[in-house]
């Protein structure tokens, strides 16, 4: 009979109960969108052409910028191709590329918020807002191309924000430059630089707040930032490449204010609920009374907390680490609202996905309130509102 020695029981429970947070957000997530799962065979076109162009690469016919879309990268064409590669091709493989790289983007999160809460569950119950997320989120999830453009982004500003004094500016340097060539992926994921240029310097200034480690910092910042920088001109200088431009003007306010406050806010927040019709058109659901008044009530507690983590910045019981995602979580909110507003892109309710950023950061956002209210009330108050927000997922 093999003995076993007293300590190796508690090992391997203290690593199953290390690892069932991750377990558990990946099972809520696929389960989630299970049913669009069940149906992948529904593939739009613009997945459609990253699958295609994945099977051309198969063969050995590589480009730097996506078919038809010269203001996105290939990135997401070889994951999809490896996956063709050990899968077979097929739209559930499709499907299944840009969903490994939400659930890439998740455990980080969670990774990052447990660090620096000091609490499982109230890093486990922050990231439920981009667990059960409405349509802006899903269709990205779920349909290359796009999707790990936005992991880059999260991830390096999981790298930088994590809380190590060990070889601290090259962990920001690595990740601002991971941050950035997130805009390689996607010309969207530029909605995310000043997010992430702001806890870039704000890295620069955790304990031991003396002048040495600052200075060493944001040479760091600098290095990653220009390397970042240096690599996605390199990678878009092709012949295939055109120069992408879009406009902003403040005249854009009076046609995307009433578009904001009454479509796209709402359909982000899960308040109202839009669906493929017979026409390039969306339609709204209109569900039955008791319906709309939880998706109201769930739309509003959701940026009451916002609002009330944000207003834990003034508390000193908040450490710095927490309130700097406080104000990136926020910074990614700003600019995509005032993106929105004031660019000439907008024009219906799937123009919700330029505000889509909004909800990304939310966990960061909510990590003064999860931080203060630790792990209980946090956990019960979001239980009674925001994760019961009512969002179709295909």
């Amino acid at each position: 009979m093999t003995e076993v020695s007293p300590g190796s029981g508690t090992s391997w429970r203290t690593r199953l109960w290390a690892a069932a947070p991750y377990a558990a957000l990946i099972v809520l997530n696929v389960v989630y969108r299970f049913p669009a799962l069940l149906n992948a065979s529904g593939v739009h076109s613009d997945a459609a052409i990253v699958g295609l162009q994945a099977m051309h690469f198969l063969k050995g016919e590589v480009s730097r910028v996506l078919w038809g879309a010269d203001y996105q990268g290939t990135f997401d064409v070889w994951v999809v191709a490896v996956f063709f590669w050990f899968f077979g091709v097929s739209p559930l493989v499709l499907m299944l590329a840009p969903m490994l790289g939400h659930l890439v983007m998740v455990c980080a999160v969670f990774a990052l918020l447990e660090r620096l809460l000091g609490n499982r569950v109230a890093a486990f119950v922050a990231c439920l807002p981009i667990t059960f997320t409405p349509q802006a989120i899903n269709s990205v999830v779920l349909y290359a191309p796009r999707q790990w453009g936005i992991t880059f982004a999260i991830c390096g500003a999981v790298v930088m924000a994590w809380p190590s004094e060990r070889r601290a500016p090259l962990r920001i340097a690595a990740g601002l430059a991971m941050a950035i060539f997130s805009v390689y992926c996607d010309m969207f994921c530029l909605l995310w630089m000043p997010a992430v240029g702001l806890l870039a310097v704000l890295s620069c200034f955790d304990a031991p707040r003396s002048l040495k480690p600052i200075a060493f910092r944001l040479a760091g910042a600098l290095a990653g930032g220009a390397f970042g920088t240096w690599a996605v001109r390199a990678l878009r200088q092709s012949t295939e490449a055109k120069q992408t431009s879009f406009q902003l003007g403040f005249n854009m306010l009076e046609q995307n204010w009433p578009l904001m406050r009454d479509t796209c806010f709402p359909y982000l927040l899960g308040a109202k609920v839009w669906f493929s019709g017979a026409s390039l058109h969306p339609d709204l659901w209109v569900p039955p009374l008791p319906v709309r008044v939880l998706q109201a009530f769930g739309a509003v507690s959701l940026v009451v907390l916002g609002f009330a983590s944000a207003a834990m910045l003034r508390s000193r019981r908040v450490p710095w680490e927490v309130k700097r995602l406080v104000l990136f979580g926020g910074a990614a909110a700003c600019t995509a609202t005032a993106g929105f507003l004031i660019s000439t892109y907008p024009g219906d309710a799937w123009s919700t996905r330029y505000l889509a950023p909004t909800l990304w950061a939310m966990p960061f956002t909510l990590a003064a309130l999860a931080y203060v209210l630790r792990p209980r009330g946090f956990a019960v108050l979001w239980v009674c509102t925001s994760w019961l927000r009512p969002s179709e997922v295909g």
